[in-house]
């Protein structure tokens, strides 16, 4: 295994010829609550293809998971699934965020981008050196 793995941030994914979709499920932060969750995708043959875990601080009661699922080998439908997964003891919500071309998915939810307790900006390499340059000609 690698020491150090590339992290995309550009969380995006594209194919026309898969049922794909993503989910932001609120849940309540206790041991089993990741297991109930995916046990439901696993359960109904829903391949998760992403998943983003997390919590605003550790003494958060609730976090957030962003995935993004594919439905092609399953039967279900995902109105089907956002119906079992709220019937979940540790779900509180969950939101279908629906891809306006199908089989193309942007992470629209993950926004603004947060660095500690900053608000972030992310810039190519090739961009950042140019606006270095820029500035310092100002």
């Amino acid at each position: 295994m690698e020491d150090y793995v590339p992290l995309s941030v550009l969380r995006m994914v594209y194919d026309s010829s898969r049922k794909l979709y993503s989910l932001r499920i609120m849940a309540s932060i206790r041991p089993s609550a990741l297991a109930e969750i995916t046990s439901v995708f696993a359960k109904h043959n829903i391949n998760i293809l992403c998943i983003e875990l997390g919590a605003r601080s550790t003494s958060d009661e609730r976090g957030t998971a962003f995935l993004v699922v594919d439905f092609t080998k399953s039967a279900m439908d995902v109105k089907q699934i956002i119906k079992e997964l709220e019937g979940l003891p540790s779900v509180l919500e969950v939101k279908l965020m629906d891809p306006s071309i199908p089989g193309l998915i942007i992470d629209t939810g993950h926004f603004p981008l947060i660095i500690g307790p900053w608000r972030g900006i992310i810039f190519r390499v090739e961009f950042s050196s140019t606006l270095s340059k820029a500035l310092g000609e100002n």
